[in-house]
């Protein structure tokens, strides 16, 4: 069920961002709330239909442990006001696309900003939301595609590539080494070099390895990375991964091993700072084998 879905990526991506606040450059307030825009489906109106909705948003799922959480919000309610206004009225509208939704995302986490609250007018309660320190990366789940990819501060995850993974920790890898890019700032370096293949292979290595910080920090296990890489094999990660600029599984899940050896070496007490983890090793240099 699609929404089932989007509640795993919300969770996950939830706690990557709020996990890793402190080393990012880029943070913005967060909520863990993802609504849905009924505008955003082929038929909008069937949709309304069938959750009884009277308008185009709702909430499709909230983190647990998050500001929305603890709010009391639930998934299903209709989505009437935010602060006094209706949602349409907040963001432009493009038919058929997310840029809405993603504008009105970007609202309520400026609401948020400076230890404020936004306000919620939702078909069974009003809510008053504050936010929480978290990397500035937005996430949504498509239902096109095969894989996971990123770019300007999303994370877009593809409902096939989910349901490859046979456990949080292995949908947690796919999504972290997602948001290493954009908290990396790779996007600026790959266009920067013209894309040459050289960065786009060493954005992707500083990808695999930083994961493995990500996803520990926020509580999940790295182990399952290699093991998830090994089951399927290079043929099987070229649907997942697309693009020639990935090194094969069996050297990408040797890479993320000794990652997960020197994170593990590092100091204990509290998320460990994946920044000074950037140092390049010699086998980074080495051509995939």
């Amino acid at each position: 069920m699609l929404q089932i879905d989007d509640h795993r990526v919300n969770t996950i991506g939830f706690r990557l961002i709020t996990a890793n606040a402190p080393f990012c450059d880029e943070r913005r307030p967060a909520t863990g709330l993802l609504l849905a825009d009924m505008a955003t489906y082929r038929d909008p109106q069937a949709i309304r239909a069938a959750l009884g909705l009277k308008g185009d948003f709702a909430v499709q799922a909230v983190a647990p442990g998050s500001p929305a959480a603890e709010a009391g919000i639930v998934a299903g309610p209709e989505v009437f006001t935010i602060d006094g206004n209706p949602p349409a009225s907040l963001a432009s509208f493009t038919p058929g696309g997310t840029g809405r939704l993603n504008a009105l995302h970007e609202r309520i986490e400026s609401a948020v900003e400076g230890a404020r609250e936004v306000r919620l007018r939702l078909t069974d309660r009003t809510a008053a939301v504050r936010g929480v320190a978290a990397c500035h990366v937005h996430f949504e789940l498509t239902t096109d595609g095969k894989g996971a990819q990123a770019g300007d501060g999303l994370v877009l995850v593809s409902r096939a590539m989910l349901a490859e993974t046979r456990s949080d920790d292995e949908a947690a890898f796919v999504i972290a080494h997602e948001t290493a890019h954009i908290v990396l700032g790779h996007q600026a370096r790959r266009n920067a070099a013209g894309k040459a293949r050289a960065v786009l292979l060493e954005t992707e290595r500083e990808a695999d390895r930083i994961a493995v910080w990500l996803m520990a920090n926020a509580g999940y296990d790295p182990a399952a990375a290699p093991a998830f890489m090994r089951r399927y094999g290079a043929k099987g990660l070229a649907s997942l991964f697309p693009g020639p600029h990935h090194d094969r599984a069996s050297v990408r899940a040797r890479t993320v091993e000794a990652e997960i050896a020197a994170f593990r070496a590092a100091p204990a007490g509290g998320p460990k700072d994946w920044r000074a983890a950037l140092t390049p090793r010699p086998q980074d240099s080495n051509k995939s084998r």
